[in-house]
């Protein structure tokens, strides 16, 4: 199980198809993960009929992906990501 104490960030990035990606490595290589997603379209879905950026918003960066692995895995985790 991860948790806050014994977990270490291995990636962050805007793009889904990166986190999905590096995801994908991780599980193949039976590396337990978890991903926390920061940013303006994900808290608001569900809070009203439509979900807008604000004006000027780069739509592409609204939501931040925070991938996270226990820390005796981050280095090996690492390594795979790159």
């Amino acid at each position: 199980m991860i948790t806050v104490f014994n977990r270490k960030e291995v990636l962050c990035t805007f793009s889904m198809k990166i986190q999905s990606d590096a995801r994908n490595i991780l599980a193949a290589n039976n590396i337990d993960y978890i991903v926390n997603t920061n940013g303006n379209t994900m808290r608001n879905i569900g809070c009203g009929p439509i979900a807008i950026d604000h004006f000027g918003e780069n739509p592409n960066l609204s939501c931040e992906y925070q991938i996270y692995v226990k820390k005796k895995d981050y280095d090996e985790a690492k390594a795979l990501l790159r």
